[in-house]
């Protein structure tokens, strides 16, 4: 096996001490590796930790931040997971930038919270919105976002709140609207985030060829599954269009379902081989990583210690580099 990659674990951790306690149960230890050394140097580098490229974050404070008319507070699954409660859980395992995703379910396309929370932590947080691609004023709305912080827009093919299927899914990409709006994230230089099931990874293509110099990152692996070959071949066929990316994010959720993972390093090699390192980006997709049993360092942990069939620069890349080029350049 490989050298490991070195964190900033202690530093970090002091730095979290801050924070607040988290009202989640703290995470568990890594089980079966040893914590890694501190570098010398890492307090000076503001830049040495990794990035979670795909997380969630909410808040109680539902006055402030109300949720959206389809759901009620009681119904929020934990019923806190804030900025400061993601900093304390990722900070002991060497990650110190997260970007945040809108969480749809709970907010729609109220950005407000994320915005709030990369305001509040600058340099901590790139924020991931929703928008409603129909507004009228929707390239004004962009630059709006644009200049608070938003650095990516997540698509679906979905209605964003109650994730009903739209009426057509198969054709979601051509109503007028949504070119409308991959046009704009193309000038704009917005991220466009495909959250899509399997079946819907073949509809990106036309769309990624009228719009070449569009970068896209896609959610999730596209929920496709390396011991199902034409899922992995409808995800792989997709590192064809150069700036195409994919999150290798939520690993609580596919193979066993629980660490240390080792069932998905048959995936990751494949979609590093078919995308190359520089196009993969690790993300947790907390706080259901923190569900089940699983906790957040064995997702990083995975990463880390256990792709030994790629260089140390390779999982630095997917640790941190490609999400630093990406969202936070």
């Amino acid at each position: 096996m490989r050298p490991r990659l070195p964190t900033r674990r202690e530093v970090l951790s002091r730095a979290a001490a801050g924070l607040g306690a988290l009202s989640l149960p703290a995470c568990a230890p890594t089980a079966g590796r040893k914590p890694d050394a501190t570098v010398a140097d890492a307090a000076a580098d503001a830049s040495a930790g990794y990035i979670d490229a795909h997380s969630h974050i909410w808040t109680p404070d539902t006055d402030r931040f109300p949720l959206g008319r389809w759901i009620t507070r009681d119904q929020m699954d934990p019923p806190s997971f804030t900025a400061e409660q993601l900093l304390a859980t990722a900070a002991p395992h060497g990650v110190d930038r997260v970007v945040i995703i809108q969480h749809a379910p709970y907010y729609g396309d109220d950005n407000s919270y994320l915005i709030n929370c990369a305001r509040r932590f600058p340099g901590r947080f790139s924020v991931v919105a929703i928008v409603d691609e129909r507004r009228t004023d929707l390239a004004d709305h962009l630059r709006n976002l644009k200049r608070q912080g938003v650095r990516g827009l997540r698509i679906s093919p979905t209605r964003y709140a109650d994730r009903t299927f739209v009426k057509d899914p198969s054709n979601w990409l051509n109503a007028p609207a949504m070119r409308k709006l991959w046009a704009l994230a193309t000038e704009e230089d917005l991220i466009l985030c495909p959250l899509v099931n399997v079946e819907h990874l073949p509809t990106l293509h036309p769309m990624l060829a009228d719009f070449p110099g569009t970068r896209v990152a896609i959610d999730h692996f596209g929920h496709a599954r390396a011991d199902r070959p034409d899922e992995l071949q409808a995800l792989l066929s997709l590192s064809r269009h150069r700036r195409v990316h994919v999150k290798a994010s939520g690993f609580y959720k596919f193979g066993d379902a629980r660490a240390p993972y080792n069932d998905l390093v048959p995936m990751m090699r494949h979609v590093t081989e078919a995308f190359g390192v520089d196009r993969v980006l690790w993300g947790s997709d907390c706080p259901y990583q923190l569900q089940k049993g699983n906790n957040y360092g064995d997702a990083v942990a995975m990463v880390e210690h256990d792709l030994d069939f790629l260089p140390l620069s390779a999982r630095k890349a997917i640790l941190r580099d490609n999400a630093q080029r990406l969202f936070f350049a």
